[in-house]
């Protein structure tokens, strides 16, 4: 299990934000994420149809974590939706469906950002991008949904624990 985390470490917000590349963020972030998503496991929610609104702003409101560097938006929404009780396909699929808006309004941020920049080639970029990754989550979303069912999350909460476990060697061995 990994080591607790000092008020210190969870309550430390300045600039991480803004910082997505220190790696002693990233370290703690992969330690502090890891244990609730092995915890969280005592579902009763099993239908996207049956989610409550409380339920469902709780998960969405999870995605704040995703600030954080080291923390995904994915894993945040599905720990929400874990720790809210639904169970483990169902958090993954809202997790899905709650990407779509996210997704949607990081695009159009970035995009107000770089408008001005964008060539005809860019935008051809831009549309191969999104046909790549709509067939991607054609080919995977199911099979993942299908794992998830059959196996769970500890595969992941274990590769976040050892991810930042190796991390935090690497940063006290003075290598980053």
């Amino acid at each position: 299990m990994a080591e607790a985390l000092s008020p210190t470490e969870l309550f430390w917000v300045e600039g991480m934000a803004n910082d997505r590349t220190d790696p002693v963020t990233v370290w703690r972030a992969s330690r502090a994420g890891g244990t609730p998503t092995m915890m969280a496991s005592f579902p009763y929610v099993t239908s996207l149809d049956s989610v409550p609104f409380s339920k469902a702003l709780a998960i969405g409101t999870a995605q704040v974590l995703a600030l954080v560097p080291g923390v995904s938006r994915s894993g945040a929404t599905i720990v929400g939706g874990l720790v809210s009780g639904l169970e483990r396909t169902t958090a993954a699929e809202f997790s899905f469906f709650l990407a779509m808006p996210t997704m949607v309004a990081a695009f159009v941020h970035d995009f107000i950002d770089v408008r001005s920049h964008l060539t005809a080639t860019r935008g051809g970029e831009i549309a191969i991008g999104f046909v790549a990754a709509f067939v991607a989550a054609l080919l995977v979303v199911k099979p993942f949904l299908r794992f998830v069912g059959r196996v769970g999350f500890g595969p992941f909460a274990w590769y976040r624990i050892s991810a930042g476990a190796a991390l935090g060697l690497a940063i006290f061995a003075g290598w980053l």
